[in-house]
């Protein structure tokens, strides 16, 4: 599938139906719907995502950070407004700023390159997961040290 949603509301899935028939997708084919999970198996569901393409008008936030300690490459374009920034300066943070597009051209580029070089997308995916236990974001030793200086 192309899309993993949370089928709640389930009062959206018929507009999400419609909208992408509109434009020729069948979401019986390219959607799974479901309901939530432990985050383990949020975690191993995202996992299996080869690349995660950011929405360019607000960011995944929350989201950004899963798929991201995942070990799938996001891929983000920032906007205007702190919540068009967030996952763009989040992958700037942990090191990952090849990730972070510069226009909307470049954000295209940047997602066919990796869907096309499945050698640069395993070795980005081997890379992410090897330097997420040294991200800042996770280090709560590092931060209640730095918050009491």
């Amino acid at each position: 599938p192309l899309l993993w949603l949370l089928r709640d509301p389930a009062e959206a899935i018929p507009h999400l139906r419609r909208e992408a028939a509109a434009v020729g997708i069948d979401l019986d084919e390219a959607a799974v719907f479901s309901g939530r999970v432990p985050f383990e198996d949020h975690i191993q569901v995202k996992s299996r995502c080869d690349i995660a393409l950011d929405t360019l008008r607000y960011n995944s936030h929350g989201t950004a950070a899963d798929i991201l300690w995942a070990g799938v490459p996001l891929v983000s374009l920032p906007g205007e407004g702190m919540a068009a920034r967030l996952a763009s300066a989040l992958l700037i943070a942990i090191g990952f700023p090849s990730l972070v597009a510069r226009t909307q051209e470049d954000y295209l580029d940047l997602a066919v390159a990796l869907g096309t070089h499945p050698s640069r997308l395993h070795n980005l995916r081997k890379e992410i997961r090897e330097a997420r236990g040294k991200w800042a974001m996770h280090d709560l030793a590092g931060w209640a040290r730095r918050f009491s200086d």
